[in-house]
């Protein structure tokens, strides 16, 4: 069983407009030495060198029974128009994506994933607050696993930071997403 999380309104900071997304300057401090980082969030096709390094990441972040074939991703991101992929870069470099639909009334997240390098830097919560600023007021739905470890633990309390509410009431198993796996 999984849980899915909604929300209507979420406010988050203001950042710097760009035509393709956002950029974000930001200092951060690790081992007392400030690093002055330029974070860049960007929609991305399958045509993109940077869906590769999406790949890469998906396959590490998330086990088989919760993504797609990577041809069938392929293939989704391509020919549908209502699935977007957005990818954060940091000095340039890869550093994780979001997928999401969006649907008539709502918006769902399909997929969120930070290289585990470098999370904590507040790259997850900006890729969820482009999603909501596209949103436009829609509601926002996704799932997460159940706290059941410390990992699936970690991401509830992360979105609940965030404003997102967890409804483990509501009964809900997530559909295979490939013939002949099961759901989860």
């Amino acid at each position: 069983m999984i849980y899915v999380i909604i929300i209507n309104y979420l406010y988050f900071f203001v950042y710097l407009q760009k035509p393709d997304g956002f950029a974000k300057n930001s200092t951060y401090k690790f081992n007392n030495i400030a690093y002055k980082m330029k974070i860049n969030y960007q929609n991305i096709s399958v045509s993109d060198s940077l869906f590769n390094d999406l790949l890469s990441l998906y396959e590490l972040a998330f086990p088989e029974a919760e993504r797609r074939p990577i041809e069938k991703l392929r293939h989704i991101a391509a020919a549908e128009p209502r699935f977007h992929i957005c990818v954060a870069t940091l000095d340039g470099a890869f550093a994780g994506f979001i997928t999401y639909w969006a649907i008539l009334d709502f918006v769902y997240i399909e997929h969120l994933a930070v290289m585990p390098d470098i999370r904590g830097l507040g790259i997850g919560r900006n890729l969820l607050a482009l999603v909501a600023e596209r949103a436009d007021g829609k509601p926002i739905i996704f799932e997460v696993e159940p706290d059941a470890d410390e990992i699936s633990h970690k991401r509830i309390v992360f979105y609940q930071r965030l404003g997102y509410i967890l409804h483990p009431d509501f009964p809900y198993i997530q559909p295979a997403y490939a013939p002949g796996r099961e759901p989860i």
